[in-house]
């Protein structure tokens, strides 16, 4: 629709790499994505809460980091708005750079051990409350196993829709 559209031209004002924007769901309801993470991390939180996304008072980047390890604070990042409908309470997901995001998979995945959730493929629970997976070259990383396979399964993206792909390629 046209608004989604201009949603998307509006988030595109942070100018993030042309690798994130193919890596962010085309049925995506809204996204922020930025060149920094570090660099746009208050612009990302203020768009989850502008979403009603809760916020926490803590410092939820730097938990990510300490929780991941991985993660790289200066990379490309993006906030996903997922459907609402199909997600009601956290319809949120993050894409997030790191050296080698598949190794960053795979480390967790050995840790993870038993769980008593049956996962969709690809996707690894760290707790109850944060579950990741891998596309492309970023960390998918949301609040429940139904988020990350969300993204992890759609083939398309907004940087081919032409009003986003012009947008961005004026800076």
């Amino acid at each position: 629709s046209l608004a989604v559209v201009c949603l998307l031209f509006i988030c595109l004002s942070a100018a993030a790499q042309p690798d994130i924007l193919s890596t962010v769901p085309g049925d995506a309801y809204g996204f922020v994505a930025t060149k920094s993470l570090q660099g746009s991390y208050d612009k990302i939180m203020a768009f989850a809460e502008a979403m009603g996304v809760p916020i926490p008072d803590e410092n939820k980047l730097l938990a990510i980091q300490e929780m991941l390890g991985e993660v790289d604070l200066n990379g490309p990042a993006a906030a996903i708005l997922l459907d609402p409908q199909k997600f009601p309470d956290r319809p949120i997901a993050l894409l997030l750079s790191a050296a080698d995001a598949k190794a960053v998979l795979e480390s967790h995945k050995a840790g993870a051990g038993d769980t008593d959730v049956d996962l969709p493929p690809g996707v690894v629970e760290l707790d109850t409350d944060n579950y990741l997976g891998v596309k492309g070259e970023f960390i998918v990383f949301a609040p429940g196993p139904e988020q990350v396979a969300a993204v992890l399964a759609s083939q398309s993206s907004p940087e081919t829709m032409p009003a986003v792909k012009a947008a961005f390629e004026k800076g």
